[in-house]
């Protein structure tokens, strides 16, 4: 039996049509050794509103080698290890997924936050707590965030002092979500 190719980028865009998007940030992950630049995506699901509350990130960063990999599932796994929780009171559970690695080295994995009912997972949510501890814990450093259905005139989030923008990625999903038809970008 062959396996089959799995396009990860493909799978994100279907993934997006499913799911409400709330942003994408470029981002960098400092892992011993290097640093990695990536995505995270912030969605929550379409859904009927009295159900559970949560909020699904996704990262994909860009990883060389095999260390590279084992490095970002060490900085990943740290957020199921109760620190997240601690940082942000209203996140009830850490609920990781399975990572998926492709064969051109794009690493990509799913962590749900569970939500206490009465948070809203929007733009102030994400700015001022969820992406500020991310920073401290995972280590990463936010570049730049789109924010998707809000008006042109919401402030951006401001990204770390010293962070540089990584390379194409942000660009390629930008143009795989506009072919996809999942929306327009607000930054």
């Amino acid at each position: 039996m062959t396996a089959q190719r799995i396009d990860l980028m493909q799978e994100f865009v279907e993934l997006a049509r499913q799911e409400d998007l709330l942003a994408v940030c470029a981002c960098t992950l400092a892992v011993p050794g290097a640093t990695l630049s990536g995505l995270c995506r912030f969605s929550k699901p379409r859904r009927d509103p009295s159900r559970f509350n949560y909020l699904s990130v996704t990262f994909m960063v860009d990883v060389p080698s095999d260390a590279s990999v084992a490095a970002v599932d060490a900085a990943l796994d740290r957020l199921g290890d109760g620190d997240l929780q601690r940082a942000v009171s209203v996140i009830h559970e850490v609920v990781p997924t399975p990572r998926l690695v492709s064969e051109g080295g794009n690493y990509v994995r799913q962590v749900d936050l569970m939500l206490d009912a009465r948070v809203d997972p929007g733009r102030e949510f994400l700015s001022d707590r969820l992406l500020p501890t991310l920073s401290r814990l995972v280590p990463l450093s936010v570049v730049d965030v789109i924010w998707w259905g809000e008006a042109d005139t919401a402030a951006p989030h401001r990204p770390a002092a010293g962070a540089q923008k990584p390379a194409s990625l942000l660009d390629r999903l930008r143009a795989l979500v506009a072919r996809a038809g999942g929306g327009s970008a607000q930054g």
